[in-house]
């Protein structure tokens, strides 16, 4: 992606927030998910990137049809080289081998990725209840 970083911190704010939103909404008001996406989706092609993008990304392509999901889903995993997504990779992951590349690949392939990413979860969630 060669768009240029989001450095506003009104729009690093709005866009954590609306991504807080869409985790809720999922549960909450499922029909919501779609509005939110989207509105991320847009913010970032107006701002720029920011290290909540993958995750923006990756929400805005469970609700799309498989092909183009896969697609935008990949795009939004190869943003873990150019931020520091720790914090959001199991989150990523989950959601794009867990909802999106069961259509498009092999189960077996997606169940390792998921196990995987939930030890992860795991190690994070040990580390930061020690602190």
């Amino acid at each position: 992606m060669s768009m240029n970083d989001m450095t506003n911190p009104a729009h690093l704010r709005l866009i954590h927030f609306y991504n807080q939103a869409a985790v809720i909404s999922y549960f909450v008001q499922p029909k919501m998910i779609k509005r939110i996406t989207c509105r991320l989706v847009e913010l970032t092609l107006e701002h720029g990137v920011s290290k909540y993008t993958a995750l923006s990304l990756v929400r805005y392509a469970m609700t799309l049809p498989s092909k183009e999901a896969y697609r935008i889903g990949k795009m939004a995993i190869s943003l873990g080289n150019r931020f520091d997504l720790i914090d959001q990779i199991p989150s990523i992951y989950l959601s794009f081998y867990g909802y999106i590349a069961i259509y498009t690949q092999p189960v077996q392939v997606s169940e390792s990725f998921i196990v995987l990413h939930l030890h992860v979860l795991f190690r994070l969630f040990r580390v930061s209840s020690q602190r």
